[in-house]
């Protein structure tokens, strides 16, 4: 009788094994499936966010008017024109009447905030900015250099030298 009751122990411990490797290579079947599935949609996610991203890099009035706005201009500056055409970013800025005599380092300060927002951007080749009753300043992409952090920016001598 304990011979009997072994063996159907045993049978019922192999079949209980039995099944638990045909669910483990089941689960192992389904979990390749689903790493197929999620391969494919990071795939297809990815070139969705490139998409988005070539599109929000690209500069237009309307986000050129607001970078300048919020990281450009100081209290009492005004946005007066802004047009982009032709690689072209060109503004138009009337600076408020300050502490200081010589609205010309007011202009060239503007001029190089509006560059380190400005260069994070794709789309334009030259920067112009005419500053009423100072002057306007005109540079070239090409003419940034790079930080040891990564970060772009019109160097300030270059800004300086660069009034029409």
């Amino acid at each position: 009788m304990k011979k009997l009751l072994m063996l159907m122990l045993a049978a019922g411990l192999l079949a209980a094994c039995s099944d638990k490797e045909n669910t483990y290579e089941d689960e192992q079947k389904q979990a390749e499936e689903d790493l197929e599935k999620a391969k494919e949609d990071t795939k297809r996610l990815e070139g969705l966010t490139d998409q988005i991203g070539v599109e929000n890099d690209n500069i237009d009035e309307d986000k050129a008017k607001e970078l300048l706005e919020y990281e450009a201009l100081g209290e009492g500056d005004t946005l007066t024109d802004i047009v982009v055409q032709d690689d072209e970013i060109k503004v138009s800025i009337e600076i408020a009447d300050d502490v200081l005599d010589d609205k010309s380092i007011s202009a060239e300060t503007i001029y190089s905030r509006a560059g380190d927002a400005l260069l994070d951007q794709e789309g334009w080749e030259v920067l112009t900015i005419d500053f009423f009753d100072v002057g306007t300043i005109s540079m070239q992409r090409s003419e940034k250099e790079t930080n040891e952090y990564g970060m772009d920016y019109f160097p300030v001598e270059k800004i300086v030298t660069s009034w029409d």
